[in-house]
């Protein structure tokens, strides 16, 4: 037993040390979270490795998770990339989540912050609020918006979620500590006004969630039992323990964010932050610093030898794409180089008549496996993703039209919606709406042919289903002397002469402020239904016509 104790790594000891504490062995679950705004670099490569390989060994399930809470950086592009190289390194999750599959409940449970008073709308600008912020030796400021009432916090995060507000004039923040020595707990962002398309839910949302907000949650909603992370997220370590604390569930998993490192070398020396809590918060900030100075020289280690050679393996449609994995070589200043290698067999290629090539080099008895380097071919390369790119700029131009068009009919409707909210009279509105329908009516019964040709009884059973006639087709027909001196624009008028009339006899009835109350919850009901269609019709005829953002 002793033997097979040493033989685990470290990250499998804590694990060990989990279970041992009564976390049970069908309650282990791993994630691996990328955020969908970019290509996985080598990084990555050690993170998949080490939650899959995990999940593998313990028996246990590991989600694909994609923190996508970004709409203006993030791409469905990206999301396949992400899935195609995982499972090139071998690795199939066990499901596939979103941070968005959550927008909902981390909505909600933004309220219950609110209404707890553990959240508030600010509304400064993001210059007031950074000289604000303080700094690590200096306490923060509060916002004069942090003692904001409930109702009104509450109200402003509604309208926000809506759409009545422009990017930029409010933001939701936690209310935590403004004089906290971590900085990141000085009343962190939970939620910003982003209107962009998204590429999984499109315009639902006007607001979205930051991402240490998201993050924890989200490992919380699947119940994700172990969160390891390298050095980088040690500070947000804090916060997400606190957005956990808000609303943790004790009959539930609770994820435990690890900073492996640190962790590894403490517990080696005997002292668990289980058995020997004092002594643990005693030994990590040492041992913090010694693993920062490791991770230091491991990187001098390797500028020293060069940087990172980076091998592609395609070229890209797109020529961002390239740069991107030439710049994991060289980050930061860092030396580096890179090499991509191409076939004809490549989707690029394809595209752009590989197959005359092809048939040179057969021609020229070059074998397959000798490489060809040529700046011609280059410069081609360089040539079709140009073209390739120019259509998706065109294609995204089509988006930003669709986008801005939806943002325009959502401050029409949310306009109108607030106006009936706060009380307007709509009663001449409901007037006009009832002149325009009737209008409709007779328009469409009488477009075609003569007073002698129109189904005139069709129409009037029509419009007695809206309202009570007070008088027949025969005794309009009397009162001009038959049917040929009937026109479209005498039926119009007679007919919306009685409906005002038999309006206002109702409202005598009902008494004003009734009717007024009345016309303000159909009108509302109305509206809600038309939009909610409206945006589905919209969303159909998105998908329909292929426009990618």
């Amino acid at each position: 037993m002793a033997t097979e104790e040493k033989s685990l790594n470290f990250l499998e000891q804590i694990i060990e040390e989990d279970l041992k504490n009564g976390l049970s062995q069908n309650k282990l679950r791993f994630r691996f979270p990328p955020e969908p705004n970019g290509y996985l670099h080598v990084g990555h490569d050690s993170a998949i490795c080490l939650n899959f390989g995990l999940g593998i060994d313990y028996q246990a399930p590991v989600n694909l998770r994609f923190d996508d809470t970004n709409p203006a950086k993030e791409e469905q592009e990206y999301v396949d990339a992400i899935k195609k190289d995982i499972e090139w390194l071998g690795y199939q999750w066990a499901n596939e989540c979103y941070a968005s599959d959550y927008f909902q409940q981390l909505y909600d449970w933004a309220v219950e912050f609110i209404k707890k008073g553990k959240a508030y709308v600010d509304s400064q600008t993001s210059e007031e609020m950074a000289k604000q912020k303080g700094t690590p030796t200096q306490v923060g400021t509060n916002s004069p918006y942090r003692d904001r009432s409930v109702e009104e916090n509450l109200d402003l995060f509604e309208r926000m979620k809506n759409g009545e507000f422009e990017e930029g004039t409010h933001i939701l923040r936690a209310k935590i500590d403004m004089a906290s020595p971590n900085m990141l707990m000085r009343d962190p962002i939970m939620y910003r006004i982003l209107k962009k398309h998204h590429h999984r839910t499109g315009n639902d949302w006007c607001i979205y969630p930051m991402y240490d907000w998201a993050h924890g949650e989200s490992d919380y909603l699947e119940q994700i039992s172990h969160s390891f992370c390298t050095l980088e997220f040690l500070p947000h370590r804090e916060l997400y323990d606190w957005f956990l604390d808000q609303v943790y569930d004790e009959t539930k998993v609770r994820p435990k964010q690890r900073e492996f490192m640190a962790d590894f070398e403490i517990q080696k020396r005997g002292i668990s932050p289980v058995d020997n809590p004092t002594e643990y918060e005693a030994e990590w900030p040492a041992e913090i610093a010694k693993q920062k100075a490791a991770v230091a020289q491991g990187h001098e280690e390797v500028v020293s030898l060069g940087g990172l050679y980076v091998l592609g393996t395609e070229r890209h449609e797109s020529r961002r794409i390239d740069n991107q994995l030439r710049g994991r070589s060289g980050r930061q200043g860092d030396p580096g180089e890179s090499r991509f290698y191409l076939s004809l067999q490549d989707d690029l290629m394809r595209r752009f008549n590989s197959t005359m090539v092809e048939r040179f080099l057969t021609a020229a008895g070059i074998p397959e496996d000798q490489p060809i380097e040529s700046k011609m071919v280059s410069n081609s390369i360089k040539s079709a993703q140009t073209q390739v790119e120019a259509q998706n700029f065109e294609i995204r131009k089509n988006v930003l039209k669709y986008d801005d068009v939806m943002n325009r009919q959502r401050e029409v409707i949310y306009g109108e919606r607030r106006s009936v909210l706060e009380g307007k009279d709509i009663s001449e509105q409901v007037k006009r709406f009832l002149a325009e329908t009737i209008t409709a009516y007779v328009s469409a019964a009488t477009a075609d042919g003569y007073a002698e040709d129109w189904d005139l009884d069709t129409l009037f059973a029509a419009i007695g289903a809206i309202y009570p006639m007070s008088f027949t087709l025969a005794d309009l027909e009397a009162e001009v002397g038959g049917r040929s001196g009937l026109d479209t624009e005498f039926l119009a008028s007679r007919i919306i002469e009685d409906a005002h009339a038999a309006y206002a006899k109702r409202e005598e009835t009902l008494t004003p402020p009734v009717m007024r109350e009345l016309e303000r919850k159909v009108l509302l009901s109305v509206l809600d239904r038309k939009w909610r269609e409206h945006l589905y019709e919209m969303d159909y005829l998105q998908e329909g016509i292929g426009l990618l953002s």
